[in-house]
């Protein structure tokens, strides 16, 4: 950036977007892991009843049980939901990111009209 004065390529850095597919890919892998190691810690822990309230997220997870099987199948689904979630979250921000980039090349541009 040069002092006093910015270029285009400037203001584009400074107005950054996101990447959808990273964001997404981060968000889903988190959602996966925690799905699956939630699962297995309760599995290791074992008792008579095991992780009754872990297996309530079946309302939402089509195939999960509280088992190895069903601990995979829902690490697959909450990584399938998180990188939608991440890729959609991604898009909504870069499209703030844009509209407050048109905003200030439209005031720039009012600006140098008027001096």
């Amino acid at each position: 950036m040069s002092r006093g004065r910015m270029t285009a390529a400037d203001i584009r850095r400074i107005f950054a977007r996101y990447d959808p597919i990273a964001l997404g890919v981060a968000i889903g892998a988190v959602a996966a892991i925690a799905i699956f190691g939630a699962t297995a810690l309760l599995l290791l822990k074992g008792g008579e009843v095991v992780g009754p309230r872990l297996a309530l997220l079946s309302n939402y997870l089509i195939s999960f049980d509280v088992s190895w099987t069903g601990g995979l199948i829902g690490a697959v689904e909450a990584g399938i939901l998180g990188f939608v979630f991440g890729w959609i979250l991604a898009a909504m921000i870069n499209l703030v990111v844009a509209l407050h980039e048109s905003a200030f090349w439209f005031n720039a541009d009012v600006t140098r009209t008027h001096d």
